[in-house]
């Protein structure tokens, strides 16, 4: 099975790390640094609600 890389943008850094926790354990997930977010296959996007800042900030992850 094909590993699939993630990033996470999280609106605060505990939504983030449970995100990430719930990931880790499986071995088709890696998941890489924000800086990195232009190399991965998926953004998981965590937020309360869709603002200007949340959409600045995905265009920022992007290729």
């Amino acid at each position: 099975m094909k590993s699939v890389c993630f990033t996470i943008l999280a609106a605060d850094p505990i939504s983030g790390a449970g995100a990430a926790a719930l990931l880790r354990p499986y071995p088709t997930v890696s998941l890489l640094a924000a800086e990195c977010s232009a190399e991965a296959d998926v953004l998981l996007v965590l937020a309360g609600e869709i603002t200007a800042g949340t959409l600045d900030s995905i265009e920022r992850a992007g290729p």
